[in-house]
């Protein structure tokens, strides 16, 4: 559970920084 949720903000977080 914890590792998905570490995960999924870790591509957030390189998401955001690709769209800028």
């Amino acid at each position: 559970m914890l590792a998905l949720t570490v995960s999924g903000v870790g591509v957030r977080v390189v998401v955001e920084l690709g769209r800028h």
